[in-house]
């Protein structure tokens, strides 16, 4: 502490005008603001003389204390700061003292850690630099001066994102926040697709503002790219090119995301289409056929609903619908035709072995020895093929997509015969 503030400290209450109390406060309070902005930037050259004409006119002033302390810890003289602390807890100023201890434990930081931390985050690799803030604050509260960069950190990590962007949302709105506050928050909105439109609003209120301008300019461009090949994002890029009509990389991204195409509809079946196979898969074989046939009615043309219906008809012997509803499936979606080639090649078996009977049993031996020895060219299944066995084996989860059908496993190919 200079030799003058610690003057100031000790001898001017003798001074103190009641008279003038009021007139004083405006004027205090204007210069605490000055100190505290000059501190900030770091110009203690510029902080000092302030606070000094504000503790002349209030020595007992909470405010002016504790930015009184805050100098002198910027200055390292921790004993001055440690003498300010014990004036501001005598005088039952809680909330201030807190503050100056915060600052004093800030000022214990392992310095070599801490930019260790800001390097990890720099780098992109956020949740690291989660961990290794935590370690340095021993896993407890931050410190109020590294309580930004904190947030800021563990908004760019997934895990963490929540609670750091409630931290700098907080930080933001308090009165009297500065616009680095309001930028740093903002910023962290658009790493989240369910926050990114009012984070890019809070960036677009700033990029006018001549301390973070720039700076908020180049998050609302980054935010714009973090939507990828969404067209959804081509009316936030014609924005910012409102503005700054000459920024040719938003430029290229906006004819980008003109010439993505519109992304697929969701499906609506998806869902009933997964619990219908789940349902064939726990043995509820006629609920399964029921939800396939509900999907069927929606869209006849649904090639999973199809080739489940398909696989649990040939598990019930009824090989005729059974072929019939896997053909359409194939037909449906050849380029998943695979998931049923083989239960229809199951089925088409069954089908001609069935028809092969029933002309045996009519007496038309001539036609049943021909269906008969057709269906000896065809696949056959194992003597107990699994969809015998279990409704679920001919169709089990998981599958290439959610709501679709997995690869079936109806009937294992045999070695062909030759005919007689």
């Amino acid at each position: 502490m200079s030799r003058r503030l610690r003057l100031l400290l000790t001898a001017l209450p003798l001074f103190a005008a009641p008279a003038m109390a009021q007139d004083q406060s405006g004027a205090v309070g204007l210069l605490i603001r000055q100190a505290e902005r000059w501190l900030a930037q770091e110009r203690l050259d510029l902080a000092g003389p302030p606070i000094e004409r504000a503790l002349a006119a209030e020595p007992d002033n909470p405010a002016a204390l504790a930015v009184a302390a805050r100098i002198e810890l910027a200055r390292g003289n921790r004993e001055a700061a440690n003498a300010l602390l014990q004036r501001l807890e005598r005088a039952g100023a809680t909330a201030q003292a807190a503050g100056v201890r915060d600052a004093i434990r800030a000022g214990q930081i392992d310095r070599a850690a801490l930019e260790d931390a800001r390097r990890l985050a720099r780098e992109g690799r956020a949740a690291a630099a989660v961990a290794r803030y935590r370690a340095i604050f021993g896993g407890g509260t931050p410190p109020e001066e590294y309580a930004a960069e904190f947030a800021q950190a563990q908004a760019g990590a997934p895990e963490t994102r929540a609670e750091g962007i409630a931290t700098l949302g907080r930080l933001a709105a308090r009165p009297g926040a500065t616009a680095r506050a309001r930028l740093a928050h903002a910023q962290a909105l658009t790493f989240d697709p369910a926050t990114r439109a009012d984070g890019i609003a809070r960036l677009q209120a700033l990029v006018d503002n001549p301390e973070v301008g720039a700076e908020a300019r180049r998050a609302w461009s980054a935010a714009i790219g973090f939507a990828g090949n969404d067209p959804a994002a081509a009316p936030q890029a014609e924005a910012f090119l409102q503005r700054f009509p000459d920024d040719p990389e938003v430029r290229r991204r906006l004819e980008a995301l003109r010439a993505a195409p519109a992304p697929a509809a969701p499906d609506p079946n998806a869902a009933a289409r997964q619990q219908a196979f789940q349902r064939l898969e726990a043995g509820a074989v006629a609920d399964s056929a029921r939800r396939f046939e509900d999907i069927l009615r929606a869209n006849p043309n649904d090639a999973d609903a199809l080739g489940g219906l398909g696989i649990i008809r040939l598990r019930q012997g009824v090989a005729a619908e059974a072929r019939t509803l896997l053909e359409r499936a194939i037909a449906a979606d050849p380029a998943n035709a695979r998931n049923w080639q083989r239960a229809l090649d199951a089925a088409s078996y069954g089908g001609e072995l069935q028809t092969a009977r029933t002309l045996f049993r009519r007496g038309s031996l001539d036609e049943a020895e021909t269906v008969a020895r057709r269906a000896r060219w065809m696949t056959a299944p194992t003597p107990r093929p699994c969809w015998a066995r279990s409704p679920c084996a001919a169709a089990t989860p998981p599958r290439p997509r959610r709501g679709s059908a997995p690869r079936c496993r109806a009937a294992p190919a045999s070695r062909r015969r030759r005919p007689a």
